[in-house]
């Protein structure tokens, strides 16, 4: 089966992630690929904030803010 160049890429990419992050724990693995995202906004002007980036106590959505679609204990409905 032939497959697409696009979808060997991304293969390609997962598998470089994972060969690089199979011994880190999860906290460390976040943290090598948000500084990967930090550098590639970096590189080409992007201001975007992620949840990484974010205090623990800042809002996720709209609907956290207001308390609108939120279930006690903070999870959404």
């Amino acid at each position: 089966m032939k497959v697409d160049k696009s979808l060997q890429e991304v293969w390609d990419w997962k598998d470089k992630v994972y060969q690089e992050t199979k011994r880190f724990s999860m906290k460390q693995t976040a943290d090598h690929i948000h500084k990967g995202a930090e550098q590639l906004c970096k590189r080409y002007g992007l201001k975007l904030k992620t949840l990484h980036s974010m205090p623990a106590s800042a809002p996720t959505s709209s609907c956290r803010k207001t308390g609108e679609g939120v279930r006690p204990g903070g999870r959404q409905k």
